[in-house]
């Protein structure tokens, strides 16, 4: 296929400018000489091929281009990952079916019907489709052209909904929704957190540069900064709220692996929670807005200072 788009394809016309004395013809039409874009695109046996096929996939072809510029404009067509890669899988197909029609008609004198070329790619495409290819759109136009190709339709997921809403805490307790930021990694970094009631009223928020650290860095030292707070005022029950993965699972085993220059502080806060209550919960972005502000905010301070 590469040689083909790349006109180092041994037909006729390019052997003849090797120096071979050939007369090079179409052995289908006999109309033109063997070009690379006379054989694959514009005789009338490889362009019945395409007109068939660009029909059931509704794919407008443009032949007046060279094989390149063609398989460009054709793997450039938008559409469902299923749909998509079956047309991918159909050029490929259509130009392998060219040259396999073409040379026992040159070697053996022996022609392969039309039909017979289109039942091989229909074939192919079927093998093609059993692999992960990924889904069809789910809508009537996929559905349609599944039906022409005849291969099995594999239906998109239908999307998950999740109901994303800020929880207030039980009576008697403070959450904190807290969020790090950092622009690269590493790069300028900033922490944050609001503290608030089971009313939904606003105890405390804090926002503060950090200087150039990696994001897990910036998640931790928020993390670190909101229990020497909490612990520092008296909110000995403490539900902490955030984005991050790998904090929920850090405060959940309380694990003391962390980065070096955060060990101290880290070891301080596992004692302060052995005589605190902890809640530790993840919410998605959507539901800490507060926090993703905040921490917005943080960078402004970094970038000013």
């Amino acid at each position: 296929m590469w040689h083909i788009l790349l006109e180092r394809f041994p037909n006729e016309d390019s052997l003849a400018k090797t120096g071979l004395s050939l007369a090079s013809s179409c052995r289908f039409c006999y109309a033109s000489t063997e070009t690379l874009a006379h054989l694959f695109l514009h005789c009338p046996y490889s362009h019945s091929l395409w007109d068939y096929f660009s029909s059931l996939l509704e794919f407008i072809s443009i032949f007046q281009l060279s094989p390149l510029d063609f398989f460009i404009s054709a793997i450039s067509w938008k559409a469902s990952p299923q749909v998509g890669n079956l047309w991918l899988k159909a050029v490929v197909q259509i130009f392998w079916a060219t040259w396999y029609a073409r040379n026992p008609l040159i070697f053996k004198d022996c022609f392969i019907p039309l039909i017979s070329s289109i039942a091989f790619i229909h074939t192919t495409l079927k093998d093609c489709n059993r692999l992960n290819i990924g889904g069809m759109h789910n809508k009537q136009s996929d559905l349609l052209l599944r039906h022409r190709l005849q291969v099995r339709p594999r239906l998109s997921r239908a999307p998950r909904i999740i109901e994303i809403y800020w929880r207030p805490p039980p009576l008697g307790w403070i959450k904190v929704n807290k969020d790090g930021a950092c622009l690269g990694s590493p790069g300028p970094s900033s922490c944050c957190g609001v503290f608030r009631n089971h009313r939904g009223f606003v105890k405390g928020c804090f926002a503060s540069p950090l200087g150039i650290m990696h994001a897990f860095e910036a998640e931790l030292s928020v993390v670190i900064k909101a229990i020497e707070y909490a612990f520092g005022f008296g909110w000995h029950n403490l539900w902490i709220e955030c984005d991050s993965s790998y904090m929920v699972s850090l405060l959940s085993c309380r694990s003391p692996n962390v980065p070096w220059r955060f060990l101290s502080s880290w070891r301080r806060c596992l004692v302060y929670l052995t005589s605190m209550k902890i809640f530790v919960s993840h919410i998605y972005r959507e539901g800490n807005q507060v926090g993703n502000s905040l921490a917005s905010h943080g960078l402004s301070l970094a970038q000013n200072s």
